[in-house]
């Protein structure tokens, strides 16, 4: 795992600042960044996920690796989830535009099984 030391806020924040900075080689550093955390996704937990996703949705990173990557992780993930977290997910992808019924559809299967 190659995020473990890394705050998903710090990892967003750094993705932004290097597309800033307006050279290619941050630019390149931004990608490989958005890159290696979209290839960590599937191993992280949900919670952890979803710190990204929420992190990545405030700082309007809208990498499409990073959200079909992020999607996959949440559709196929069977971790537990708390209401406070689907919230969350909803609306960091509802910020990304994200359209992906199939993803929408397991959230709100979650959702029932949260009210259960």
């Amino acid at each position: 795992e190659n995020l473990k030391d890394i705050t998903a806020k710090d990892l967003a924040a750094s993705v932004v600042a290097a597309r800033q900075v307006g050279h290619v080689a941050a630019e390149d550093l931004s990608d490989v960044l958005v890159e290696t955390l979209a290839g960590q996704l599937d191993k992280l937990s949900l919670q952890r996920v979803s710190f990204f996703i929420t992190a990545f949705a405030k700082h309007s990173v809208a990498d499409a690796k990073f959200w079909r990557a992020a999607a996959s992780a949440v559709s196929g993930s069977s971790d537990d989830i708390t209401p406070q977290v689907l919230v969350s997910l909803f609306d960091a992808f509802r910020k990304s535009g994200l359209r992906s019924e199939p993803l929408y559809s397991k959230l709100s299967h979650r959702v029932y099984g949260v009210l259960e």
